[in-house]
């Protein structure tokens, strides 16, 4: 938490290493593949969480 009011959640560039499961999972999703789903909404997930915790803005 950087103040009462603004937390920050740092990138990794290990991050770099999910683009590759982003574009293998994406043909998969027309299979219906749940795993390709649950990878394709990953950044999804993690911005509904930031509105659970009661962020105004959540910026990727």
């Amino acid at each position: 938490m950087i103040t009462s009011t603004l937390c920050l959640i740092p990138g990794d560039l290990v991050l770099s290493r999910f683009e590759d499961k982003l574009s293998d999972a994406w043909p998969r999703c027309h299979n219906r593949d749940e795993s390709a789903f649950r990878t394709m909404t990953a950044f999804h997930r993690l911005v509904q969480r930031g509105s659970e915790w009661g962020a105004e803005l959540v910026w990727m």
